[in-house]
């Protein structure tokens, strides 16, 4: 074996030094990265049974290492996390035959590995479909794990899981800038993304005349704001100081709102979305969230669910019923139900009149076909794109040239793909299966349009 990973290593060497790939064409180098994909996904597959190998014989022991991930993250020079992901993936793959084989073909990378391995162990049956979702990336995939740990799960102990599993980390990278990650449950981070994506949307309009920044920079402006603004200054006390610690009925009405009961119940949400009392005067100490505080009020956010009539009717959602959020995934059908006549959630119900049916005959898009297409997937419709924020809906067959405005000729476009479709690029038929329209250029253009 150490002879072939020897002279593998010698040849793709000689590749890298001779810059091989610098005399290939743009569309070679497409054809090279596939070729390079999967010889990357065979060799992490090697590596996950050498981990399990190491993890199996304690071998780190001998070399002072704490654990596997310790011994592996030296080894290849990666962090804990990737031989964490590694391991994880062998031990999935030794749980199901059909997973090992798609790996080893170099189908799958260990992070997607691993992640159907642990939904399967929830929900077995799910393999094959999950297998089918990986080929279309990472974002399928992700959805559909969810979507099936949800089905095989019971609701209550689905949302006391959540709750348990949240978490924020918080630390520095190598420029010094702060940065985090979080998890929140899906009830409570679809509010909370709702909040910052209003915002965006709103500071975007507002600087229509002036150079626009990046819509994630807008969006650290906006959590800067959202965290920020309701900080008390230096030497202030804090907001909820002056209540008692106990005998005090308002006291645990707050603590209720804020904490959760002990069945895992999420926080109110209408503390989140700011629709609660009047706020305090904004005494931050960041000068530009508190100049924004004081120039608007809190901007209420709209989060839409889809949920079958049956479940909404029944209360609970059966394998292939639907009660999610768009873009994030299944939601408790409680939540919905108990949050169904507030203002910042709107249900689009799936039944009654068929859809797919509803048109008419002028260009604007009234509101029947707008539920329509978020029932349809609120999605860029072109093949191999998942982009999901600031959409435009597109006649694929153009109004002006009596295209009619109907759902089956309705569909979002991401402001690239839209682009290129209105500089000649042309929008084939809908997949029957996946719902994507492919998008050729056209005979005499270049490959990208110019930029306004």
């Amino acid at each position: 074996m150490f002879a072939i990973l020897s002279s593998t290593r010698a040849t793709l060497s000689d590749l890298a030094t001779s810059r091989a790939v610098d005399r290939l064409s743009g569309d070679e180098c497409v054809s090279a990265l596939r070729e390079l994909g999967a010889i990357r996904r065979i060799v992490d597959v090697l590596c996950a049974d050498a981990c399990a190998r190491i993890d199996a014989e304690r071998a780190y022991r001998g070399r002072g290492d704490r654990s596997t991930y310790e011994t592996a993250s030296k080894a290849l020079r990666s962090s804990r996390g990737a031989a964490a992901d590694l391991l994880a993936a062998a031990q999935a793959a030794k749980q199901d035959d059909r997973l090992d084989a798609a790996q080893r073909r170099g189908e799958l990378d260990a992070r997607s590995t691993a992640m159907i391995g642990a939904t399967a162990a929830r929900a077995p049956d799910s393999v094959p479909g999950l297998l089918d979702a990986a080929q279309s990336g990472p974002r399928a995939l992700r959805e559909a794990c969810a979507r099936a740990r949800a089905e095989a799960e019971d609701t209550v102990e689905r949302a006391r899981r959540h709750h348990a599993a949240r978490e924020l980390h918080v630390d520095t990278d190598d420029d010094g800038m702060v940065r985090g990650r979080f998890r929140l449950a899906p009830e409570i981070g679809s509010q909370i993304k709702a909040l910052i994506d209003t915002g965006v949307q709103r500071r975007f309009r507002a600087n229509r005349s002036g150079a626009h920044e990046p819509h994630h920079a807008y969006a650290a402006d906006e959590l800067t704001e959202l965290v920020l603004a309701h900080a008390p200054s230096n030497g202030e006390a804090p907001e909820n100081s002056d209540i008692p610690e106990s005998g005090d009925a308002d006291n645990d009405v707050r603590g209720a709102q804020t904490e959760g009961s002990a069945g895992g119940m999420s926080p109110n949400p209408t503390d989140l979305l700011g629709t609660g009392p009047p706020e305090r005067e904004c005494t931050c100490t960041n000068r530009s969230a508190r100049r924004a505080s004081h120039k608007r009020s809190r901007v209420a956010a709209t989060v839409h669910v889809v949920i079958d009539h049956a479940v909404l009717i029944r209360g609970n959602a059966f394998t292939g019923e639907r009660c999610e959020i768009p873009g994030v995934g299944p939601v408790n059908t409680q939540w919905v139900l108990d949050l169904l006549g507030d203002a910042f959630l709107t249900a689009i119900i799936k039944d009654g009149t068929d859809i797919k049916t509803v048109s008419h005959f002028g260009r604007h898009i009234n509101a029947k076909l707008r539920t329509a297409l978020m029932v349809q997937g609120r999605e860029c419709d072109i093949e191999g794109c998942g982009a999901r924020g600031y959409l435009e809906i597109d006649h694929a067959h153009e109004h002006a040239k009596r295209g009619p405005t109907s759902l089956s000729n309705l569909g979002w476009l991401c402001s690239h793909h839209h682009r290129l479709k209105t500089t000649g690029w042309h929008v084939g038929p809908r997949d029957p299966v996946t719902g994507k329209r492919r998008l050729t250029p056209p005979a005499r253009a270049p490959a990208t349009p110019s930029r306004p």
